[in-house]
């Protein structure tokens, strides 16, 4: 493994950071799942609307859990519009990504199942851009 491989790895192994990421995740997943379940099955909401209210609230939610504690020691006071700016285009990202991954995952099992492999497909990818763009210090 080359010298920039191994720095990269050892940066998103960031323990502490990697936990509580893992402890905000799993509220945005809660609250992104329960949203979602209660818009698509109980309300009757389309798909995607569902997906897209479910993800704007657990965005909000990470945003602000990420910035004042996964991230708070780098994230300071300064720069708070560039940061958002980062998430949001993070987070945006991720939900194209969630939205196509759920889209063809419903396909072939039930929503509530596509949408759990929807959720591991973009933690993997919000993380790394998160430690490495977002809050790189």
């Amino acid at each position: 493994m080359t010298q920039g491989a191994t720095a990269l790895i050892k940066k998103l192994a960031d323990g502490q950071r990697a936990k509580r990421f893992i402890a905000v995740g799993c509220i945005n997943t809660a609250v992104d799942f329960a949203l979602f379940n209660l818009l698509f099955y109980q309300l009757g909401y389309a798909l995607l609307l569902a997906n897209l209210l479910a993800w704007l609230a657990a965005f909000s939610v990470g945003f602000i859990l990420n910035r004042n504690w996964t991230f708070a020691r780098v994230a300071g006071e300064s720069d708070m519009k560039g940061q958002f700016l980062r998430y949001l285009l993070t987070a945006g990202s991720a939900l194209l990504l969630a939205s196509a991954s759920i889209w063809l995952a419903a396909l072939i099992m039930p929503a509530w199942l596509a949408k759990i492999v929807a959720i591991g497909i973009t933690f993997v990818w919000s993380f790394t851009l998160s430690r490495l763009w977002v809050w790189p210090h």
